[in-house]
């Protein structure tokens, strides 16, 4: 472990990018058909059962489709609608008095929690904020603890809002930044929970909350080019919050604490990855996922070379518009989604030996 943890902090500028042609870990499954066109979004809202979970589907029209994973197949449960033409969105974390939350943002600005509880779906307005909205977020739907909403408004300004004790939405403002925010991503350490934010200006903040709610930081490093897309890691020496960042200039970094150089940092074999998927639940911090041209890709750190590889595991034809990783299938399962502006959506599951 030792060698693999200081191979991982020496610069890397010079590797040569490395493709491996078959995943020895992953593979693709079926490809789902929603029913929908137009896709915004999808996410999983899984349950504790080992054949439970649902998958949800959402479209730009504000269409909803439910699916499930029954009988060795797909199939569509139900379909239902939010009501205003949609944006972005996200699975949130369950509360305990309702089954799924998805948290939806509109065109308008909306910001809409859709609760599904016993007698059906619930729909409750968060927030209305400026659009055109760049980004919500939540934590994730299997974590303990109170949902956390991030809210990018059309100015880059980052609202967190959280479910407190009356059950009541919550807003805490993070501290306003330079050129504000496009995407931030989070992770729960020692000190709590922590946010990282980026924008057009290429500079990443790093922001802390306190047992208040309140968010105090400041910037954390700062890159030549805008951010595209970001994901958490888990960081190798322990000391810090860790992410991949998919910059403008194409170029995807690895940063963490003691090694946050902004060309140094780079990874060549993930060249132009997009649609990221990093850490989480029963994720390693030695692989992450993401689009790279047309193919779908594990991107894995190969201990033998001292370096990442990329691994295709399918081309997509259509235009992804979002990814997801979750126990659809259920808690046992680990799967990736993949889904596609026409409507379909491609599943990747771990294999067997490593779904232990």
């Amino acid at each position: 472990m030792l060698t693999i943890l200081l191979a991982l902090t020496l610069p890397i500028l010079e590797a040569q990018p490395t493709t491996r042609q078959l995943s020895t870990r992953w593979h693709p499954t079926v490809v789902i058909e929603t029913g929908l066109s137009n896709l915004a979004f999808v996410a999983i809202c899984p349950t504790k059962s080992d054949s439970g979970g649902h998958f949800f589907a959402v479209d730009s029209s504000g269409n909803i489709a439910e699916l499930a994973f029954e009988n060795r197949q797909w199939r569509i449960l139900g379909k239902s609608t939010v009501g205003e033409r949609v944006a972005t969105g996200c699975a949130a974390a369950m509360r305990e008095d309702e089954i799924w939350s998805l948290v939806i943002g509109t065109e308008s600005g909306k910001v809409i929690e859709m609760r599904r509880g016993e007698m059906g779906w619930g729909r409750y307005e968060v927030t209305a904020a400026a659009p055109p909205l760049r980004a919500v977020r939540a934590s994730e739907p299997g974590r303990p603890g109170p949902s956390q909403i991030f809210v990018i408004d059309a100015k880059g300004e980052i609202t967190n809002w959280y479910v407190g004790a009356s059950g009541r939405w919550n807003p805490k403002p993070l501290p306003v930044t330079e050129g504000g925010a496009t995407r931030v991503c989070f992770d729960y350490g020692s000190q709590g929970l922590r946010a990282i934010t980026a924008g057009p200006k290429g500079i990443i903040y790093k922001f802390v909350q306190d047992t208040m709610g309140n968010w105090s930081g400041a910037a954390w490093d700062t890159m030549s080019s805008g951010c595209v897309d970001l994901a958490p890691s888990a960081d190798p020496t322990m000391q810090d919050i860790c992410i991949f960042y998919a910059g403008e200039d194409g170029h995807l970094r690895y940063l963490f604490s003691g090694r946050k150089d902004d060309v140094t940092s780079r990874l060549p074999c993930a060249y132009g990855a997009h649609h990221l998927i990093g850490k989480g639940d029963q994720r390693r911090f030695n692989e992450f996922f993401g689009l790279s041209g047309q193919d779908f890709c594990l991107f894995e750190y190969n201990s033998d070379h001292a370096d990442w590889i990329k691994v295709p595991i399918r081309s997509i034809p259509s235009r992804v518009v979002s990814t997801v990783f979750g126990p659809a299938r259920g808690a046992t399962w680990h799967t990736i989604y993949a889904a596609t502006v026409d409507g379909k959506v491609y599943e990747f599951e771990r294999d067997g030996l490593e779904n232990d």
